[in-house]
C-alpha cells in the first residue's frame, strides 16, 4: 500500500517528534521509578497509533485540525493520562 502524504504533514510531524523528545527527557529525569517514563512510552504509542489512522483517513488534504492534532496532540494526551495515573495511585 503506496501512501502519499501532503507536504504540510512533514513540518507537524517533526514538531511533535520535538515535544515528544522533550517530555520523554523530562519524564525520564523523575524519580519516581521510571513510571512517568514508562506512561510517556505508552502515551507515544497511542498517539503515534491515531496519527497513523488520521493520516490514512485524509493523506492528501489535511484539515487544519488534523495538522493541529497532529502537533500539538500529545501534550494532552499526555497531560489525561499523567492526571488518571496519579489518580489511579492515589486510589489505591
Amino acid at each position: 500500500m503506496n501512501v502519499s502524504l501532503a507536504d504540510s504533514y512533514r513540518p507537524a510531524m517533526f514538531s511533535a517528534v520535538g515535544i515528544q523528545l522533550v517530555c520523554g527527557v523530562l519524564s525520564a529525569m523523575l524519580l519516581d521509578g521510571g513510571n512517568a517514563a514508562a506512561l510517556c512510552f505508552c502515551t507515544l504509542i497511542g498517539f503515534w497509533a491515531g496519527v497513523v489512522m488520521l493520516v490514512l483517513r485524509c493523506p492528501r488534504d489535511p484539515e487544519p485540525t488534523d495538522l493541529w492534532v497532529v502537533r500539538y496532540g500529545f501534550l494532552p494526551l499526555f497531560g489525561v493520562a499523567f492526571f488518571l495515573m496519579e489518580l489511579y495511585i492515589s486510589v489505591q
